[in-house]
């Protein structure tokens, strides 16, 4: 799993690219948790585009960064993931609680930012 970001409007958009499984997503969390102490965003926004498998491990680390997102107050979304992981969003009933949306301009209007 590869990991790069970008900032728009203190927004950090963070691409994951490759799997969200197994040990690669020990990479995640430090990544997201060292953008959030550099400075407070207003959201985080995980772009699953190019993530091409999720496990439960993955589901975990979305789930974990998204409440830390919440404690601190910023905000939170999940953009672009395939057809796949819509559906393992869904099934574990994610997808009704962690924001998820087609493009990022949906999510940055969902955020209100």
């Amino acid at each position: 799993m590869d990991l790069s970001h970008n900032e728009e409007q203190n927004i950090y958009i963070v691409t994951v690219e490759g799997a969200l499984a197994g040990s690669e997503i020990l990479k995640l969390r430090p990544y997201v948790t060292k953008l959030i102490e550099a400075g407070t965003p207003k959201a985080i926004i995980l772009n699953l585009q190019d993530t091409i498998k999720i496990d439960s491990a993955g589901l975990g680390a979305i789930t974990n960064i998204f409440q830390i997102t919440r404690q601190r107050e910023i905000g939170f979304a999940l953009i672009e993931p395939d057809a796949h992981i819509n559906q393992t969003l869904a099934d574990t009933l994610l997808g009704s609680v962690i924001p998820t949306h087609k493009t990022k301009e949906e999510a940055l209007v969902f955020l209100e930012v």
